[in-house]
């Protein structure tokens, strides 16, 4: 699979939102690349619009909330979930990249080994830039566990205020 991965074949059995598996004869071998569903589907016009809420702050939740009630359905034909909005929003291949091994508990992940990148492997649905600002966006914003926004230390911010006299 890491042969194949770095001669730039889809290795999985179902495409990412968006894309069809394509047949290819590799020396009597069939392999599979990835392309963009025919012309503009509606599966890319639609990741197309989750990166474009997410850009502009909508979170995932209310992003599948919006895509289910507009009767969108996801490539198995189910209604949209955070989780799956979310797997959009993270998936590489969605800007052309083929990463193979790179998935934190991917078993080529537990023998060290570095995991197949790819750029440029098939037509990207979102630009790199998009793809990049909205990774910067779903990253947790951590705060410190000592930062406290309130004078006292067991009460948060909304209790003290309706407390005060």
């Amino acid at each position: 699979m890491r042969e194949n991965a770095s001669r730039k074949y889809f290795n999985g059995s179902r495409p990412p939102f968006g894309f069809q598996r394509v047949p290819v004869n590799d020396g009597g071998r069939t392999r599979y690349r990835l392309e963009l569903e025919d012309g503009e589907a509606v599966s890319i016009q639609t990741v197309r619009r989750i990166f474009a809420l997410a850009l502009e702050g909508v979170g995932c939740k209310q992003i599948a909330m919006d895509l289910n009630t507009e009767g969108f359905r996801t490539s198995t034909n189910r209604r949209w979930g955070a989780v799956t909005v979310h797997k959009v929003l993270t998936n590489e291949a969605h800007k052309g990249t083929l990463l193979w091994g790179g998935c934190a508990g991917h078993l080529a992940s537990h023998s060290g080994e570095e995991p197949v990148r790819a750029d440029n492997t098939w037509v990207a649905i979102v630009d790199k830039e998009t793809f990049d600002q909205v990774q910067k966006s779903l990253a947790p914003r951590v705060t410190h566990p000592r930062t406290v926004s309130s004078r006292y230390l067991l009460a948060d911010s909304c209790s003290v205020d309706a407390a005060a006299p």
